[in-house]
């Protein structure tokens, strides 16, 4: 099964120290305010981050995903969007349908992927599809796309 451990590295490389103002308000480590009203954003320390990435993101799904690099690709676009999205381009990755609650039939669908390059090229496709159709329906999140396409392509490296 996938380690946190190794995931959170890679997730909190991605993520600016901070604190930076985005649209979910003061945001430190990827963790926003508004989303987090009980946590106080901007004195969050690396290690309250890591606790809280593990309580919060981590623990309720990504334990029992078996590919390492899948579980950390997928637990870095979880917390970069609206979780339910990101369920959702899952769920199109492996040909489920799409109600973006994360599931058994979610969960068994992804660890039973054959071809895991193939899995990963639907992944990276459907990231990249979910972001431009973000901008698309809100035009004022232009500035963010490449960004969040460079994040898209990037995968983390095998263990």
């Amino acid at each position: 099964m996938a380690k946190f451990d190794q995931a959170i590295g890679y997730i909190l490389d991605n993520e600016q120290e901070g604190p930076t103002v985005d649209q979910g308000g003061v945001t430190k480590w990827g963790i926003a305010q508004k989303f987090h009203t009980d946590v106080d954003v901007p004195n969050l320390t690396r290690a309250g981050a890591i606790e809280l990435y593990r309580i919060e993101y981590w623990n309720p799904m990504f334990d029992g995903i078996s590919d390492e690099r899948a579980a950390t690709k997928i637990f870095d676009f979880y917390v970069n969007m609206v979780p339910s999205s990101a369920v959702k381009v899952v769920q199109r990755s492996v040909r489920l349908t799409d109600d973006g609650k994360w599931g058994p039939k979610t969960e068994q669908a992804v660890n039973a992927v054959q071809d895991r390059q193939k899995f990963y090229d639907e992944l990276t496709a459907q990231l990249c599809k979910h972001y431009c159709d973000d901008v698309l329906a809100k035009p004022e999140e232009a500035n963010d796309l490449l960004g969040w396409l460079r994040r898209a392509v990037k995968w983390p490296t095998e263990n």
